[in-house]
């Protein structure tokens, strides 16, 4: 493989690592909150498939948005906790039953929790790329 090839092969694996990292541990975070709120009757392993997924979709929406960051200098901690929490809570006010003016109240028990995970794992992400980039 070229070197140029294997630059950038290198540096997308990274970015893979770093993103698949951050939706792990924001996808955990979650998952232990939905069992320690109800407990027994969910299992923890299918709660951790589905943050996953969810961490995954929100992830496909946070690349472009992370990258106009990048562009406008914003790429640091405070960018990414506030792109992770944003991205979270809009994703749950799209796809969120309750998520009607009759129930609003229930929004801020449900939303703030995620987007809170959501933030950390953004933060994990950031971190562990800016890690990987400097080795």
């Amino acid at each position: 493989m070229p070197l140029g090839k294997a630059h950038v092969a290198g540096a997308l694996w990274r970015n893979f690592l770093a993103l698949a990292t951050g939706v792990a541990c924001g996808a955990l975070l979650a998952a232990a909150y939905v069992y320690n709120a109800f407990g027994e009757p969910l299992v923890f392993g299918g709660l951790l498939v589905v943050m996953l997924f969810y961490g995954a979709a929100i992830a496909v929406v946070c690349v472009p948005v992370w990258l106009i960051l990048c562009k406008l200098d914003q790429d640091g901690p405070a960018g990414a906790a506030a792109l992770g929490f944003v991205a979270t809570a809009t994703f749950l006010l799209l796809t969120n039953p309750t998520a009607d003016l009759v129930r609003a109240h229930l929004m801020a028990h449900t939303i703030l929790p995620y987007a809170l995970c959501g933030a950390v794992g953004a933060l994990t992400t950031w971190w562990i790329g800016r890690k990987l980039h400097e080795s």
